[in-house]
């Protein structure tokens, strides 16, 4: 007695119910395996594109770092060229006079027992013009409201300025800050003792 399989829509006279059983099964497992197939060409398509994601963010994430690090040694590179121009011979005797200048001053009002190692200019002028007109003068007052009460009180005169060009036009001397104004107070005393002189009689 002959027998109907359908497969895929499409029916097929067998000769007997075995036969037709034996190919209903083989088709049943050609579509299981033809489902697992494609459930994993599926999934191996999803992970290639979470990998390929993965990979577009890591260069996204990668050239972001770099492009910080390159910024950063942009940064680094303009601040040291910025150094090396304030470490030029002109400037650093700039630099040198203009404190010498400030702690000559400065030590009229503080006197000599007062310690200018390791302290800013702006740090001297303040602390002069405190000891001078008292502390609400600097009291969170700015630089720059400071340094012309400094200079109010005749703290500037050079002297500073004269004894280190004098010592450093002896060759060989190597001269130290307490030198320098020891050198400067010196000088600056024996303007004072002479002046009443004028200049005539100290030529003479």
């Amino acid at each position: 007695m002959s027998a109907i399989v359908v497969i895929d829509g499409a029916r097929l006279e067998v000769a007997d119910n075995l036969t037709a059983n034996v190919i209903e099964k083989h088709v049943s497992g050609l579509h299981s395996m033809a489902a697992d197939l494609k459930g994993k060409l599926d999934k191996a398509a999803a992970d290639k594109e979470e990998a390929e994601e993965k990979n577009e963010r890591d260069e996204k994430d990668h050239k972001a770092a770099i492009d910080a690090k390159d910024g950063q040694i942009a940064a680094l590179t303009k601040q040291l060229a910025d150094a090396k121009a304030l470490t030029t011979p002109e400037i650093l005797d700039k630099l040198v006079k203009d404190r010498l200048a400030v702690m000559d001053g400065a030590a009229k009002v503080l006197g000599k027992s007062f310690v200018f190692d390791g302290k800013q200019i702006a740090d001297i002028r303040r602390a002069a013009v405190a000891k001078h007109y008292g502390d609400s003068f600097v009291k969170d007052k700015s630089d720059d409201y400071v340094t012309p009460l400094f200079d109010a009180i005749g703290a500037k005169d050079g002297a500073g300025v004269r004894a280190l060009g004098d010592a450093l036009s002896r060759p060989g001397t190597r001269v130290g800050a307490e030198d320098v104004r020891d050198a400067a107070f010196s000088d600056h005393l024996k303007t004072l003792q002479n002046a009443w002189k004028g200049p005539q009689r100290q030529a003479s």
